[in-house]
């Protein structure tokens, strides 16, 4: 076996050939399943002088080579350990930063903070010998000029490898390499992708009901500049919105809501009321504080005045009614068990004639704005998956909330291009950030809309409601009687829009944006998980990479990766055990179903083995055989394989 460095690299330029008097010999190499090749040590000796060399061979390249020369570890050198004397020297990596931002938070007057980052700074030199290495400092509660100090401080301490020496009490020459696989290189970058996300907050505004309307109704009356519902369903509108009134018997129009309500309706059943002409109300223990002025009220119960009634002037004893309006009053004693029933009042702007509740038999009213539109803009194609508003929910509606995306037809909605639904069970009473997943939507750079609906018709008490914001964003608009106009309201929808990208696809990304000493990605075509793809500077590439890779597929099955010798990372899914496995002996030594050994240096990670030691009907029994081997190390001192981790079939994936 011999251990080979290249002189030269293609990427960051080159170190010259080995010295021929320094002999490399490996003492260990291991392996797994989260990268092949992940680590090496190295023994170099020779000369003192010319073992110093090995100090500048930091992120060079390294291949060990069984007798065979077969290459059987790759990787590059990351740390160097020079004993000389009584002294030894360590040169490493892993302190390295050539490239970095300082994260903090700038403190504000009112005591708040605001967390920013310094634009990145970074050292030519250092980056020229050993590729982007990147350091993202956490500085805690600072202003600007006091961040962008420590940003230069730390990468003049940084940018050149630090030298540590120290005792040692061997006394001889010898250089320890080290080294560690390429699939390490993506933590030195951390991993951003803007696009992805577009989010829209504001502050917040008014609450927007989503599928409320009244259909066909006998229940609603107009008057004293104000609707009336005797079923109370008119809480919901607030001052502003629009409301279309069709089927009245003379107020077919358009109202605006002058003042939302919080009216419910109100009941009193007494034997101590009696009536008087021509438009008297009296009860003999004032107990009707709940009728208000303005108001119908349907009284029951009585033989001549059971009918609406509209209230003129109100009392606790006494409640005088408008004769003219609501017809006079019969005079009838105490005594009968009287109901009174009084309706919810909702003011509005314009004047309304008047009409009792029931006067006509199938009153509608529709909302400007139960079906709502929100545009938002693309700068770049988009992969649609997931869109989030503030939504609640009225009453116990039992069909689901919808979103859609519409394309856009001359500054509104124009056709469904993907929807979601979330369920009434999912939906709580206050209006909360909530995910409603999409059809998978792949839409160019343009304009689009973010419609909110509902499944089923609209209704008056069970229906949902969003939140909207008067901070301006784009176009708010509002659907009534077949038309899209401006919402009454003149305020926006909340939104969040995240991206949808299958998983294996995210990887590839990773490994293109971050990968800079890997020469390609072969992952596969799809995973079928869809996620969003947007991540921000916190995490590194490697970090990000293991998140994806560690979510498997959609099937369940488990993904792993390996550097081969050529730097191509390989995303592949576990595969099951096959035919002819190796066996594992009692022994400890791992042979070839025919007997033979494996291949001097050759680490099985990925694969499967029969283990010895158990009969054959307990390790069927307890499936202790095969088992799969996650991590193994070659001694190449002993010429010994040791299998490090394994996983029996009995644990499943993990």
């Amino acid at each position: 076996m011999f251990v080979y460095l290249p002189p030269d690299d293609i990427l960051t330029g080159g170190w010259g050939p080995v010295p021929s008097e320094l002999a490399l010999e490996p003492t260990f190499t291991r392996a797994n399943v989260r990268g092949g090749p992940v680590m090496a040590e190295i023994e170099v000796r020779g000369p003192a002088l010319a073992l110093e060399e090995t100090l500048d061979w930091l992120r060079r390249p390294v291949f060990v080579r069984n007798a065979n020369g077969m290459n059987v570890w790759w990787g590059f050198v990351n740390e160097v350990r020079l004993s000389t004397g009584a002294s030894t020297y360590t040169r490493t990596l892993d302190a390295l930063a050539n490239r970095v931002a300082v994260a903090y938070a700038t403190p504000a007057a009112d005591g708040s903070s605001e967390r920013q980052t310094t634009p990145w700074a970074e050292d030519a030199a250092s980056i020229a010998r050993y590729g982007v290495k990147e350091f993202l400092d956490s500085f805690g509660s600072a202003f600007g000029a006091q961040a962008t100090g420590r940003r230069s401080g730390l990468l003049q301490q940084m940018a050149t490898p630090a030298t540590t020496p120290s005792l040692s009490s061997s006394g001889e020459s010898v250089a320890l390499l080290v080294c560690v696989g390429w699939l390490e290189t993506l933590a030195w970058l951390t991993y951003s992708r803007i696009e992805g996300r577009i989010e829209f907050d504001g502050d917040t505004g008014s609450v927007q009901p989503i599928g409320w309307g009244v259909t066909a109704s006998n229940q609603i009356g107009f008057g004293d500049q104000a609707l009336h519902d005797a079923w109370g369903r008119l809480g919901g509108l607030k001052a502003g919105m629009k409301i279309t009134v069709t089927g009245s018997v003379s107020n077919n129009r358009v109202f605006t809501v002058l003042d939302g309500t919080s009216e419910k309706v109100e009941n009193y059943i007494a034997n101590t009321i009696y009536f008087e002409p021509t438009d008297d109300i009296l009860d003999a223990v004032d107990g009707m504080g709940m009728v208000e002025t303005d108001h119908w009220l349907l009284v029951s119960g009585s033989a001549a005045n059971s009918r609406w009634h509209r209230v003129g002037q109100a009392g606790a004893g006494h409640v005088r009614t408008s004769a003219s309006v609501s017809g006079g009053i019969v005079a009838e004693a105490t005594g009968p068990t009287i109901g009174m029933y009084q309706a919810q009042r909702l003011p509005v702007v314009e004047d309304a004639a008047y009409e009792a509740p029931g006067a006509a038999s199938s009153v509608s009213i529709v909302l400007t704005g139960h079906i709502l539109a929100q545009s938002f803009v693309l700068s770049a194609p988009m992969t649609l998956a997931q869109v989030a508003v503030k939504v609640g929910k009225v009453g116990n509606p039992t069909d689901p909330f919808r979103l859609h995306i519409y394309s856009n037809n001359a500054g509104q909605p124009g056709n469904s291009l993907g929807m979601g639904e979330l369920p009434a069970t999912e939906i709580g009473t206050s209006t909360e950030w909530r995910w409603v997943t999409l059809t998978a939507t792949t839409l160019a750079a343009g304009t689009y809309w973010i419609v909110c609906t509902r499944q089923g018709g609209v209704d008056g008490a069970n229906y949902y409601s969003v939140q909207l914001t008067a901070t301006g964003y784009g176009s708010c608009k509002a659907w009534a009687n077949g038309v899209w106009s401006n919402n009454p309201l003149d305020e926006y929808l909340p939104f969040r829009v995240w991206a949808g990208e299958d998983t294996a696809s995210q990887m590839r990304r990773v490994v293109a944006d971050a990968g800079q000493f890997l020469a390609a990605s072969d992952a596969p075509t799809a995973t079928g998980l869809i996620t969003n793809p947007y991540r921000d500077e916190d995490e590194t590439a490697l970090d990000e990479f293991y998140k994806l890779l560690d979510s498997g597929t959609a099937n369940g099955q488990r993904l792993l990766v390996r550097v081969t010798a050529d730097r191509v990372l390989q995303v592949f899914a576990e595969a099951g055990p096959g035919d002819n496995l190796p066996v594992w002996g009692v022994d400890g030594v791992l042979r070839l179903a025919a007997g033979g050994l494996l291949p001097q240096g050759h680490l099985p990670v990925g694969e499967w083995a029969n283990v010895e030691g158990l009969s054959p009907a307990a390790r069927a029994a307890l499936r202790a055989s095969p088992v799969f081997i996650e991590e193994a190390e070659y001694d190449w001192r002993e010429g010994a394989l040791h299998i490090k981790r394994v996983r029996s079939a009995a644990e499943g994936r993990r």
